[in-house]
């Protein structure tokens, strides 16, 4: 099964301290290193977020591209 990955899709990792931090794909960059590119959110969770509104309130830490 393949899992396609389009603009907007927000992801959530889990660190190993337990928090939870989430980002979400906004692209690809052609132009530049063709690669695709994520933007991290600022804030650290304790627990998983039920609604994706609340992430997207939150502060972009950073952008990078993977």
């Amino acid at each position: 099964m393949s899992i396609r990955i389009i603009k907007g899709n927000i992801f959530k990792v889990k660190l190993a301290n337990g928090v939870i931090r989430y980002f979400q794909f906004v692209g690809k960059d052609k132009s530049e290193l063709n690669s695709d590119v994520i933007a991290i959110f600022k804030k650290h969770y304790s627990e998983e977020l039920t609604s994706p509104e609340m992430v997207l309130n939150d502060t972009i830490e950073c952008f990078m591209t993977i």
